[in-house]
């Protein structure tokens, strides 16, 4: 039932294909590309330690039938309650989806750096450190950012995950709370949010919200393999640990 929602609220032209499509065969495009220069095209979240990572931001917009933004303000500095309605959903549902939207190990490196790559549930507008984010601009094309996922992440899964929670929101009238106007990192908020991978494989496999949203064999499968590779490099040795405790006396 909830995923049918979600599916209503893709185009109405079923000959363009949908965000999750156009990011799914970008990859492979460049993937194919880099193979044929003799590289090597990488969509790990943190390949580069001391470097930036990469994230997948989701903008939001929900239009009626006739095409247009319900999202948009109903008067001058009035943000649209529907909006507001979507942003109290994921907040109240974005930890149960970490895994979705950090699925590997690496996934999580990319957090360290907490200023550019938020993992909580603050929103404000037009700010960059929060993690969903309401740009400024015009307001009839009013729209919000989900900033939290990494581009290794599946685009199917968070696409569903994110509009669950936005239409969870929606149906219950959540309340968003107030928004972070300075630098999220810093606005003394502590989030109820999984802190590492082990943590959001637990919480994840505990959601009944992510277990309605993806249905019983999606969820149960997805948790079983993030289980297995969580075991998997719990075992290995890294480089790392021989270089600082291999010789220690």
């Amino acid at each position: 039932r909830r995923l049918g929602a979600i599916q209503r609220l893709e185009p109405m032209n079923p000959i363009l294909p949908t965000p999750a499509e156009m990011i799914a065969h970008l990859n492979r495009f460049v993937r194919g590309q880099a193979r044929a220069h003799g590289v090597t095209a990488c969509f790990m979240a943190k390949p580069f330690g001391h470097q930036a990572g990469s994230g997948m931001h989701l903008h939001l917009s929900l239009a009626d039938a006739a095409g247009r933004n319900l999202f948009s303000d109903p008067a001058e500095g009035v943000l649209s309650p529907l909006m507001l309605q979507a942003i109290g959903g994921i907040r109240g549902t974005v930890g149960d989806t970490m895994l979705v939207l950090a699925p590997f190990l690496n996934s999580w490196r990319r957090f360290a750096s907490a200023v550019y790559s938020p993992a909580d549930d603050t929103w404000g507008v037009e700010n960059r450190t929060v993690a969903l984010r309401v740009p400024g601009g015009s307001a009839k094309a009013r729209h919000f950012e989900h900033r939290v996922a990494g581009v290794d992440a599946n685009p199917y899964l968070v696409a569903a995950v994110t509009l669950g929670g936005a239409l969870d929101g929606i149906a219950a009238k959540a309340d968003p709370g107030p928004p972070v106007t300075g630098v999220a990192s810093e606005a003394g908020h502590v989030p109820d949010l999984p802190r590492s991978w082990q943590e959001a494989i637990e919480r994840f496999e505990r959601s009944g919200f992510c277990h309605r949203v993806l249905g019983a064999a999606m969820h149960r499968g997805f948790a079983a393999v993030k289980r297995a590779e969580h075991q998997r490099l719990a075992l290995t040795v890294t480089e790392a640990e021989w270089e600082m405790y291999g010789f220690v006396v």
